[in-house]
Order: C-alpha cells, then structure tokens, then sequence
C-alpha cells in the first residue's frame, strides 16, 4: 500500500510541475507574439502618419473636413487648441487654415 501511495503521490507531484513549466512556457510565447503585434502596429502607425501627413499637408480646413466626413462617417471631427482631433488623430491647423501635419 505505501508503495502504491508514493508512486501516485510522485506521478502527481511530476505531472503538476510539468503543468506549471507547460503554463509558463506558453505565457512567455504568448507575450512575444504580443510585443511583436505591438511593434508592428506601432511601425504601420508611424508609416500612416508620415503618408497622412504628405498628402494631407497644405489642404484647407474645409477639404479636411469632406474628406473627414467621407472617411469617418460615423465619427464626429470638432476643432480644439489648433487642430482638428477625430478618432485619436490630430491633424494640426496652421496660421493660415491649411493643414500643417498630423499627430
């Protein structure tokens, strides 16, 4: 009986920790896969924001705001402190009304 009980105690003990390795292995693969998706979000937004900015550079505020409506029809731009902010972007206004960039 005492032999019994060691082994299932001892197969016990052993499966449990090959459990916990296994759960520590796929969090840490879990997480690069993660930081990866981030990186790459972060390079396309820096892409988009530099190619936003060319082509939206020098427009008038009234283009901005078509183009707004046409691309974001369920959104609402408003203007506050210099820009114009629609969906966590910030197109900024310059002195004479045109669009001087994008944050």
């Amino acid at each position: 009986m005492w032999k019994w009980t060691s082994a299932i105690l001892l197969f016990l003990l052993i499966g449990s920790n090959g459990w916990w390795l296994f759960q520590a292995v796929d969090i840490a693969v879990t997480e690069k896969y993660r930081q990866q998706e981030e990186y790459e979000a972060g390079r396309v937004i820096s892409a988009l924001k530099a190619v936003t900015t060319e082509y939206a550079r020098g427009s008038s505020k009234e283009q901005l705001y078509e183009t707004l409506d046409r691309a974001f029809p369920e959104g609402e731009p408003f203007e506050k402190d210099g820009a114009i902010h629609i969906d966590f972007v910030s197109f900024l206004i310059s002195e004479d009304d045109s669009v001087a960039g994008v944050e």
